[in-house]
């Protein structure tokens, strides 16, 4: 009766309390989810290839003897370095008759 009669304002004040918090805390952390997929979407669109592709590359690269074009395409697409390119054996800075464009990677398949 009366203990709980008196106990109860507080109680319900600490609960009203802990309510807002967790309001509070529910808030950021949609936020925070929020920031997460938006920087793991960057992130894959910056560093993301295409498996499939890179295999097929390869593939190509051996179906043509060695051809150099279908490596110059993988370097090109993996940011190679200059170092890299040289071991490779490709272009080290592709000119713009050699550059890369869509219908020229269509050409590789």
């Amino acid at each position: 009766g009366e203990e709980a009669r008196i106990a109860l304002p507080p109680l319900r004040a600490a609960l009203s309390e802990a309510q807002e918090l967790n309001a509070t805390f529910e808030s950021e952390v949609v936020g925070l989810r929020a920031s997460l997929r938006a920087s793991a979407t960057a992130a894959q669109k910056a560093d993301s290839i295409d498996k499939q592709l890179v295999s097929q590359l390869l593939v190509k690269y051996f179906e043509r003897t060695r051809s150099a074009e279908p490596l110059t395409v993988l370097a090109s697409m993996l940011d190679c370095t200059p170092d890299q390119r040289r071991a490779l054996g490709v272009p080290q800075h592709p000119s713009a008759s050699t550059a890369l464009s869509s219908q020229k990677l269509s050409d590789v398949w």
